[in-house]
């Protein structure tokens, strides 16, 4: 399933992994490709940029009212990101993506279980 909103291409793209359904948020757009899955998350958030064209990525996390929550990312591989969510309470979360240099900024959107 895919839409454009504000220019981008977000697609929802559902995965089955033995029996358990999560869907993987992926924004194309003139930068490349960034996946964030899963969605809904219990532990971790994985963070793709492999096809982006990021450097030096930075992450900040807010709850659903805008209040900013501590986190800390850690690389599993070149361009590939991990961010423990275990300890977060249920509910929706907003993760921006930005570089440091600040020409590069998107919102994905996120349920915790």
């Amino acid at each position: 399933m895919g839409l454009t909103l504000y220019g981008q291409k977000i697609i929802e793209k559902p995965v089955f992994d033995q029996g358990n359904a999560e869907v993987r948020l992926s924004i194309n757009d003139e930068d490349g490709r960034i996946e964030i899955y899963p969605n809904p998350a219990t532990e971790f958030i994985n963070i793709n940029l492999s096809d982006a064209n990021l450097s030096k990525a930075k992450f900040e996390l807010y709850d659903i009212i805008g209040n900013k929550v501590d986190v800390e990312a850690q690389e599993t591989k070149h361009d590939n990101y991990r961010i423990s969510v275990e300890k977060l309470h249920m509910g929706y979360y907003v993760l921006i993506v930005s570089d440091s240099y600040g020409r590069y900024k998107k919102a994905f959107k996120f349920s915790k279980r």
